[in-house]
């Protein structure tokens, strides 16, 4: 997961003002890597199923 998100989505580095921001901006980076990881899955769960 780091090194998509390092690579990818911008780093892992949050700079932010409060425990609330930097929490709020982890989940909103944290977001596009599981609906991307959630597309993969479906598309290995597709290929594998019989038929």
């Amino acid at each position: 997961m780091l090194g998509a998100l390092s690579n990818d989505m911008g780093g892992t580095l949050v700079r932010s003002i409060g425990i609330a921001r930097a929490r709020a901006r982890t989940g909103l980076k944290n977001l596009p890597y599981n609906v991307r990881r959630v597309v993969q899955l479906d598309a290995l769960a597709a290929a594998r199923a019989p038929g």
